[in-house]
């Protein structure tokens, strides 16, 4: 072989060097491939299984909570309100003409929402009052002599047991009618909401059953034939994805649940967070994701589990093709290079066989010769040197485009996370909106449909209408307020005026002293003579004080209402003032989320006290639009003190 090896030319040692290096990196690079594919594939499918069940658990989320909120408006109707006072006056025709219109809007709700299979009134003592089910023809009223006692189910037992206004929701079961499983079988969910009447004791409860199918089919949809997606219950018990003979164990006493079957991962999806991945000990070459669907009510919360399964030879299988396409184009480029070196070599070589011959020539005697530049080694120098040259300007030429590129990709990068950003904040905002304005809207329609049906209410539909109205209106003010700050914010604020803040609190005070007379509530402002001014929007900082006095004034219903102005000298001056009141207060566990557009508190949505949730969103970012600071304090029952901070006009302008 060394005989061999020394027979050859330049050139031809140059490629054979060449092409060994060049295969050895290739045998090389598919050994390594071929240790990593096999887990890369692996991850893959597990990830694209896991992105799958959190994308379903988020749109079942969506469709249970979306029940939750129609259930609620049900159980706060005014119909439903005008026939418990009917019924407690014990006046026989005044309760059947409001329990008529109690029917209609449980059927109206039925006949506009699929899956909503029974809507009922049950009063304290378990039996059904009013009851309308859903039938191929339509709503269907079911008549008194054929209504059931229910105080012997789960369900009743555990409402009883919640404040009235609190929310229930059940297990995914198969529903009995007098005691028995309906067959066919109707998994059910049921949503259900204590009632109180006027002296706050309560007087039933208004249960809906939701068809659970119409979940249910959509998780069946998501397999395909490599992948099988089913639904458990926080028991482990089988609600779909398996054979109908193991569905509903613990209803149909078989015994047959996802806990049984597969304890270790059972065990390892309910110790595990949401979405994550499981080397399954059970079944050793399954692939398996889950997903959990947590409902949170008032009694606790609900749990499901969506799983997704497949065998390691599927996920491997399915990316096959691209394996086989990655060697294929690992051994192309092997035998492309190879052929282009051989080319850049023969042209790297050429002038040294040039030169050979030129002293071949010379050392037979033939004087005449020339090789035009070349004087024994130093025509090689001057290659070697330009061939230097032409590579350090190529390598500076290629590592300035590289920097340049690297620049451009980050810049481009960050601008594409600023679009992605503006484009989500732009999504969630309109989401909350139309959740906001879905409400209204729904009753409207409720008492326009009711208005055409029943004339002679008329005057009670419209100023329902009325008040709606109102709502709306202030959504939609609230909204434009929000974008227009939303506008300022990304630019430096505009119309900076210099602020005496205690005469424009004094101006907020007299145009709500009448407010709170009619409410009987004293209305003090205690000002700080010293104050100094501050620099800020006019009208931005009057909205902020307008905002905050009369909510102060809104929810308190005895007792005063109490501004005061001071100064905060410390190394950072600050012009400061608080509002205090006497009313209801706000719970510890909801006060971080008083900025948050459209949150109102559970205790407020129970009064009858309008609102929008936008206010103190506008506040805080108006406030720090100003570059200030906003806090509160507060004690159910005792009052709320807010506290706002501006700088002063001296620390703008060190600023």
């Amino acid at each position: 072989m060394w005989k061999l090896w020394h027979k050859l030319n330049l050139r031809d040692r140059m490629i054979t060097t060449f092409a060994s290096v060049l295969l050895m990196m290739a045998i090389l690079t598919i050994g390594f491939y071929g240790l990593v594919t096999r887990n890369t594939l692996l991850n893959h499918a597990r990830n694209d299984m896991v992105a799958m069940v959190e994308q379903d658990a988020r749109i079942l989320r969506e469709e249970f909570d979306r029940v939750s909120a129609e259930t609620q408006l049900m159980a706060w109707s005014p119909l439903l309100a005008d026939y418990l006072q009917a019924r407690a006056s014990n006046d026989p025709a005044a309760t059947a003409a409001a329990q008529a219109t109690v029917e209609e809007l449980f059927g109206a709700f039925i006949e506009a929402i699929p899956g909503y299979d029974q809507i009922r009134f049950i009063d304290t003592t378990g039996m059904e009052q009013i009851r309308v089910n859903a039938t191929a023809q339509g709503p269907q009223i079911i008549p008194a002599a054929d209504l059931q006692d229910k105080s012997n189910r789960d369900y009743f037992a555990t409402t009883m047991a919640l404040e009235p206004g609190q929310l229930y929701i059940s297990p995914i079961r198969l529903n009995r009618e007098n005691g028995v499983i309906e067959t066919p079988h109707k998994p059910v969910i049921r949503y259900a909401i204590l009632i109180d009447g006027a002296d706050g004791q309560p007087v039933g409860m208004v249960v809906v059953n939701v068809l659970a199918e119409t979940f249910l089919n959509n998780i069946d949809m998501m397999a395909d034939a490599d992948t099988s997606v089913m639904m458990i219950g926080a028991d482990g018990s089988y609600l779909t994805g398996t054979d109908e003979a193991q569905l509903f164990g613990a209803d149909l006493g078989t015994g047959h649940s996802f806990a049984t079957d597969y304890p270790a991962d059972f065990a390892a999806i309910r110790s595990q967070a949401t979405g994550s991945d499981i080397s399954t000990a059970d079944q050793p070459d399954t692939i398996m994701a889950f997903a959990q669907v947590r409902l949170q009510a008032d009694e606790g919360a609900q749990t499901w589990y969506i799983i997704a399964q497949t065998t390691t030879q599927a996920a491997l299988a399915s990316l096959l093709g691209q394996v086989i396409i990655s060697i294929i184009i690992v051994l192309s480029g092997f035998v492309l290079v190879t052929l282009l070196a051989g080319l850049v070599i023969d042209r790297i070589t050429r002038p040294l066989k040039q030169m050979t011959h030129v002293a071949q020539r010379v050392s037979q005697g033939d004087w005449d010769v020339q090789m035009p530049h070349i004087k024994g080694h130093g025509e090689v120098a001057m290659l070697s040197t330009a061939f230097n040259t032409m590579l350090s300007d190529l390598r500076n030429t290629y590592n300035s485009l590289e920097d340049t590129v690297v620049q451009r990709t980050a810049e481009l990068e960050q601008a594409n996370q600023q679009l992605r950003d503006v484009d989500a904040a732009k999504s969630r905002f309109v989401a909350e909106v139309a959740h906001e304005l879905r409400t209204p809207l729904t009753v409207m329609m409720l008492k326009l449909d009711l208005l055409s049906k029943k004339p002679e209410a008329s005057e009670r539909y419209i100023q329902g209408l009325e008040k709606q109205t109102v709502r709306m209106r202030s959504l939609v003010d609230g909204v434009l307020d929000l974008s227009r700050l939303d506008a300022v914010g990304q630019e430096d604020p505009t119309e900076m005026d210099m602020i005496d803040l205690n005469q424009l609190i004094t101006a907020v005070i007299e145009h709500q002293q009448a407010y709170a007379a009619d409410k009987g509530l004293s209305l003090e402002f205690i000002p700080d003579p010293a104050l100094p001014v501050m620099t800020g929007n006019r009208n931005q900082v009057s909205q902020v004080v307008e905002n905050l006095v009369s909510n102060a004034i809104k929810y308190t219903e005895t007792g005063s209402v109490i501004v005061r102005t001071y100064h905060d000298g410390s190394t950072d001056p600050l012009v400061c003032f608080d509002v205090q009141d006497t009313g209801m207060g706000i719970p510890a566990a909801e006060i971080d989320r008083l900025w948050e557009r459209f949150f109102r508190s559970q205790q407020v949505r129970q009064t009858a006290i309008p609102g929008t949730g936008l206010g103190l969103s506008i506040v805080k970012e108006i406030v720090e639009l100003h570059q200030g600071k906003i806090s509160v304090e507060s004690q159910p029952g005792t009052g709320t003190t807010f506290h706002v901070r501006f700088p002063t006009d001296d620390q703008n302008k060190s600023a």
